[in-house]
């Protein structure tokens, strides 16, 4: 058990807010559920939490399926040779920038999709998304800890407070 755990941060919001462990007014579900939606938010907001998706385009599909909040940065994976990083381009310029081949060298986010510039052809291509995660659990035990980094710790007990606070 370290610090902090899912516990002591309830503990520090109750005594922000100037109420005891055995609050009625905040019962500790709903508190855990306002710091397991802070730690999503300060993921969300921060990027503190990344995950590379390997994956590879389909034939004649522009789009790549990835998991996650947003991209950060696609490699395209050449069979031989070193990685080469996509510039990211907004929507409008999909179709209108100047290509110098076929393989992979732009990309834009649409939801949970990459768009992959130019059109891949019959090849499949291997590509590299790092994107910024979410937790991938929530925290539910009292010796649970955060998954976000300790330099984000705070924040997760502030947003948790505002959180309750707004209630």
């Amino acid at each position: 058990m370290a610090f902090p755990d899912l516990a002591d941060i309830r503990s520090r919001v109750l005594s922000l807010m100037n109420e005891s462990s055995t609050s009625t007014f905040l019962p500790s579900t709903v508190l855990n559920r306002f710091i397991n939606e802070a730690e999503r938010e300060v993921a969300a907001k921060t990027g503190c939490l990344e995950n590379i998706d390997s994956t590879t385009t389909t034939a004649s599909t522009r789009t790549v399926q990835f998991s996650g909040h947003k991209i950060k940065d696609i490699e395209y994976i050449p069979g031989s040779g070193n990685r080469i990083g996509l510039q990211q381009i907004t929507i409008k310029h999909l179709g209108s920038v100047q290509v110098n081949g076929s393989t992979p060298e732009f990309f834009c986010q649409w939801g949970n999709n990459a768009l992959i510039e130019p059109l891949p052809g019959a090849t499949a291509y291997t590509l590299y998304i790092y994107v910024s995660d979410y937790p991938q659990t929530e925290m539910s035990s009292d010796t649970d800890e955060p998954s976000i980094p300790a330099s984000f710790h705070e924040d997760l007990i502030q947003y948790s407070l505002f959180l309750a606070l707004m209630r």
